[in-house]
């Protein structure tokens, strides 16, 4: 197994990595996944399983995850080491989601904590993106947004910390240093609920297509989840892009 290599990250690619990862907003529900209501395997805790526990997700297969309170997210060292691309390009080390329980009926709540790869100046990026869309007359907020994937949301969205004790429904707010965002949104019924929207996230490996240039935002590996009122989280879906694993259980390209 190789060692994670520390990696450095050119600004331009850096914030282009959050797009995809809190891509939160306005994902319609694939088809229902096997068990989806109930708690499965634990990727990193079989045992782990019970309400009110953490979760460890790492995409070592699809199996559905629920009732938990929070899941960290990363990539399998198996995975991380065929995935040459993503080990050199690659934005995030770990991302962790947790439900927040609010009071009233109206609301959930979730937060994301994102430990990044070294190399990376997510100012730097935004400054970049938005002087490579001057069209767009943009400000810090406008193209913080617009790369997070949040223009076309509707959405409250703005910089600083949420006031939970008064939670604005359908809104955003991101801290200045893009380590942390809390999302405020309908609850889920159910672990498995159609009708509401999913919680997105990925992985990615941004960079430039020098041919066409513009761009790209390809993703590693991604996942779905709902919260619901008491703040349980449930994995719905999620998938592992250009791998799979063989009959020997060994990651190769797809």
């Amino acid at each position: 197994m190789n060692a994670r290599r520390t990696v450095t990250v050119l600004p331009t690619l850096t914030i282009l990595g959050i797009v995809t990862a809190l891509a939160l907003a306005g994902c319609s529900a694939g088809s229902e996944p096997t068990d989806a209501g109930t708690a499965t395997v634990d990727n990193g805790s079989p045992d782990d399983n019970a309400n009110d526990s953490d979760g460890v997700w790492d995409f070592s297969n699809n199996d559905a995850m629920s009732m938990k309170k929070s899941i960290t997210f990363s990539i399998n060292d198996d995975l991380f080491d065929v995935a040459t691309d993503y080990q050199e390009r690659r934005v995030f080390d770990s991302i962790t989601v947790t439900g927040v329980e609010l009071d009233g009926p109206e609301n959930c709540a979730v937060t994301f904590d994102f430990v990044y790869a070294d190399g990376v100046d997510t100012d730097a990026v935004v400054s970049e993106y938005i002087a490579g869309r001057p069209a767009s007359n943009l400000d810090r907020l406008g193209g913080t947004a617009g790369l997070l994937g949040f223009g076309g949301y509707g959405a409250d969205i703005q910089f600083g910390d949420a006031d939970l004790d008064n939670p604005v429904s359908h809104s955003i707010y991101i801290s200045d240093d893009m380590s942390t965002a809390t999302k405020i949104q309908d609850c889920a019924t159910q672990p498995y609920d159609p009708e509401v929207e999913l919680i997105s996230l990925a992985f990615s490996y941004p960079g430039l297509d020098e041919l066409n240039g513009i761009y790209e935002k390809p993703s590693l590996a991604s996942a779905e989840l709902t919260v619901m009122k008491n703040g349980d989280l449930s994995v719905i879906d999620s998938k592992v892009s250009g791998f799979v694993r063989d009959s020997n259980d060994t990651w190769i390209s797809d």
